[in-house]
């Protein structure tokens, strides 16, 4: 039943500590993310048709290479040096690499430097993705794994999408 799942799963801490970090995660990415399009305008002089075809294909290239790469890196080393920590050390990792690569967007001068560095910023930010959902689908029985990736969706997005573009 629904309200067994989600309380074994708010019982776990690894869940609650996975959700919040998932959560601020996402909190930051939809916020610059909300900013990117006033930068480049602001910045560069873009104009708003100019800075939606950059960023359509920045956040699918991105996204698309990261969700897979954090994926497949965290499988990989958890399976190489058989210990399950890699799959939270991908993300922990990508997300610190992500910081100094995504500063320097904001002090390039030519706005194509900034944009062809805005596809390796956004893979490394959306590596956290899928070991986080493997870590989720992990922690709960198969027949519970449906309701606990939505419950981690909710509580991302929740923050993420909720307070990350106000902020």
């Amino acid at each position: 039943p629904l309200g067994l799942v989600v309380a074994r799963l708010w019982q776990k801490r690894a869940f609650l500590h996975t959700s919040i970090a998932a959560a601020l995660h996402s909190f930051v990415g939809y916020g610059v993310g909300g900013f990117y399009p006033a930068f480049l305008m602001r910045s560069h002089g873009m104009s708003v048709a100019e800075v939606g075809r950059y960023l359509a294909v920045v956040t699918a290239l991105g996204g698309l290479v990261g969700t897979f790469l954090g994926g497949y890196l965290a499988d990989r080393l958890t399976k190489q040096k058989h210990d399950a920590r890699y799959q939270l050390w991908v993300p922990a990792i990508s997300t610190l690499i992500s910081v100094p690569v995504s500063l320097l967007i904001y002090v390039l001068p030519g706005k194509y430097a900034v944009v062809a560095l805005m596809i390796p910023a956004g893979a490394i930010g959306a590596m956290y993705l899928g070991p986080t959902f493997a870590v989720t689908q992990g922690l709960v029985s198969v027949r519970e794994r449906a309701l606990a990736g939505a419950l981690m969706l909710f509580v991302t997005n929740l923050i993420g999408l909720g307070l990350g573009p106000l902020l």
